[in-house]
């Protein structure tokens, strides 16, 4: 059974498609560097996009929108210009449009909103330790790496500058038995597993987005095997090819 015969509206209408003024004056400069026709020019463009669906078509339009970008942000005519102008859509190309049409991302998986949401209670409680022990006098950094928080009048006076845990420890366990020595060293103890803690969730949140990472890889290695191949076909048969695809001159 063969198609129903198009509307004579819509027959009219691609019969009589016409384009003016800026947007003839483009089709118009891209015709004649491809030495066609306007007809031509138009079909060829038509056909080059014919068998994506809209969103498909969506990813172009930003595509396009994008190259413009990478030509200005350079100052060159266009993006294929010069390297540079080709390196600002390459960036483009890697990390522009094609992010706003992932099919799934990191933020809607519920395992790893769950540990994300874990390992940030986590460091808002490591923050809290931290505060109430400057009021002892005791300047410790919420992270064990990082640079000593503020202090303050305390068990110590003006406060020592130590990163160590431990230092601090063995200095406030020294000090005469009192509810505050307790209480600091209670929470230089939670501290301590805190650090611990944090550490083992923040590593399963980083496990847990490298499952995202594999899958991204494992696509983007079987394109980069289907341009291997490609090129090595072209080579065998005495075509062109491409040396960067064949010697997987690749990076990022």
């Amino acid at each position: 059974m063969g198609r129903p015969p198009k509307p004579i509206a819509e027959k009219r209408a691609m019969a009589t498609f016409r384009l003016t003024g800026a947007a003839r004056d483009k089709i118009e400069k891209a015709a004649a560097e491809a030495g066609r026709s306007i007809a031509s020019e138009l079909e060829a463009r038509v056909l080059a996009t014919i068998d994506l669906d809209s969103i498909g078509i969506k990813l172009i339009e930003q595509i396009a929108s994008g190259l413009q970008i990478a030509a200005k942000v350079t100052g060159e005519p266009n993006w294929h210009s010069t390297l540079m102008s080709w390196g600002a859509g390459r960036e483009m190309l890697y990390r522009g449009p094609i992010e706003s049409f992932r099919p799934y991302t990191i933020g809607e998986d519920p395992e790893l909103a769950e540990a994300m949401r874990h390992n940030f209670n986590l460091r808002g409680e490591r923050r809290e330790v931290v505060a109430e022990l400057s009021s002892f006098g005791i300047a410790l950094p919420e992270d064990p790496l990082g640079t000593a928080s503020t202090k303050r009048a305390g068990l110590f006076g003006g406060g020592l500058a130590l990163n160590s845990r431990e230092i601090w420890r063995t200095k406030v366990a020294a000090l005469d038995e009192s509810p505050d020595r307790d209480r600091a060293l209670e929470l230089i103890d939670r501290l301590v597993r805190l650090d611990v803690e944090i550490d083992e969730a923040w590593t399963e949140c980083k496990n847990q987005i490298e499952g995202f990472r594999k899958d991204e890889d494992e696509g983007r290695d079987a394109y980069r095997r289907h341009l291997q191949e490609t090129a090595r076909r072209q080579k065998d048969a005495g075509e062109d090819f491409s040396t960067s695809d064949l010697f997987a001159l690749w990076y990022r």
